[in-house]
């Protein structure tokens, strides 16, 4: 398989961090690697010229913006239109790499002859705790399908791309900057969604998935990243889940999305309202009374939601 990654690192004001990740990615160069991609979305710690004094000898990295200052997941849009590799690693800008990861990555890739992979990680805590976290034991290689499962129901594959790497084109082909949201939960504004559908996509795509159990991958847990601070508003993941599944007609049980995503956004959805007016749609009291009887007698073996599927 002839492999070449571009790794995006999108930043704002985080000059020293993507100091760190570029330093380690050095360390850890090897041919697949293509480039590296800096996108930079108007910080002002003066992170591009840090970089370009900085890095001025290392031929890999590519730095970029913007046109303007926009949301995160725009700058991440901008950086993944400036990749030209076979398939891309999502590196944040605050986290880094913890051995050869890339090197290991492709190894398992071409071994197993998938072209997604899943790898472990280890989640730095700002007490100094690194514990690993999404192994898939002995397995190394499994059906799509079954690990789409455990990304969306059983939830054991991380939501994160950053663990993953991709496949170029299906990474640009579910990139989505338009999906619905339901009154707090906001994929678009929480940056919770798009990329988990990027590793959705991917699978859908692709019949395999490979699994590189070793740690070489380090997310750091601090009070400024983005999952930190927007942790309350997890459940925009299952706004993206459930409007995903319904529109690539993915077969998983209406039940089994029910008990995960919960009644108010499944329910949501099955209101068939367009996506433009889904947004800010929030179930009154009688709606979810309505839905609660249903789902009784749902239990019970009577499917009084077969009229709205």
């Amino acid at each position: 398989m002839d492999i070449k990654i571009s790794i995006l690192i999108p930043t704002f004001n985080r000059a020293a961090m993507v100091c760190e990740a570029i330093d380690r990615i050095i360390n850890y160069d090897c041919p697949e690697i293509m480039e590296v991609i800096v996108s930079d979305n108007h910080s002002h710690d003066e992170t591009l010229a840090i970089l370009k004094e900085r890095y001025k000898n290392f031929s890999k990295l590519i730095l970029t913006q913007p046109p303007e200052s926009c949301g995160p997941l725009f700058n991440w849009k901008h950086a993944l239109s400036q990749a030209s590799g076979t398939h891309v690693h999502w590196h944040w800008s605050d986290d880094y790499l913890c051995g050869p990861f890339y090197q290991n990555a492709v190894a398992v890739m071409r071994k197993e002859e998938v072209n997604v992979l899943m790898s472990t990680v280890k989640i730095a805590f700002e007490d100094g705790f690194e514990p690993t976290f999404f192994s898939q034991q002995f397995l190394r290689k499994e059906p799509s399908k079954e690990a789409f499962n455990k990304l969306f129901i059983l939830q054991t594959l991380p939501v994160s791309p950053a663990a993953w790497i991709l496949p170029l084109n299906a990474t640009r082909k579910h990139f989505y900057t338009e999906l619905p949201s339901l009154d707090v939960y906001d994929p678009i504004k929480w940056a919770m969604g798009t990329d988990a559908l990027m590793i959705a996509g991917a699978l859908l795509e692709n019949s395999d998935v490979g699994y590189l159990e070793k740690p070489f991958f380090c997310f750091r847990s601090h009070k400024n990243s983005l999952s930190y601070l927007h942790e309350n508003f997890y459940k925009s993941y299952f706004v993206a889940f459930e409007w995903f599944i319904r529109k690539e007609k993915i077969k998983i049980s209406l039940r089994a999305r029910r008990k995960k995503f919960g009644l108010t956004i499944c329910n949501a959805f099955e209101k068939k309202y367009s996506l433009s007016s889904l947004k800010g749609v929030a179930l009154v009291g009688l709606e979810l009374f309505v839905y609660r009887i249903k789902m009784f007698f749902y239990e019970r073996g009577v499917d009084l939601f077969q009229k709205n599927q």
